[in-house]
């Protein structure tokens, strides 16, 4: 009698399995990406790194800094490591 062999056209458990497990990791790693980029946002503004808003710099605040500010005309003015202040 002949014997006919089976070709492996199923999909076995174990690689089922695997396929699920990778897509959980990428949706994690996804979620993960989304929510960091949300947060990257705050890091370039201007008032939560210390800076103020305004239209040219001053005494007070000297140094033009590369933050973003929510005007257009507006510039993110700082002071670092002390310079401008008069109270000296």
């Amino acid at each position: 009698m002949l014997r006919v062999k089976r070709q492996g056209n199923e999909l076995s458990i174990n690689s089922i399995i695997a396929m699920a497990l990778a897509l959980i990791v990428l949706a994690i790693i996804a979620f993960l990406l989304i929510r960091s980029a949300g947060q990257a946002n705050k890091g370039t503004d201007c008032i939560a790194q210390g800076g103020d808003c305004l239209s040219e710099c001053n005494d007070k605040l000297p140094i033009l800094s590369p933050y973003t500010c929510s005007g257009e005309k507006e510039k993110c003015c700082m002071n670092i490591g002390g310079l401008g202040q008069s109270d000296k």
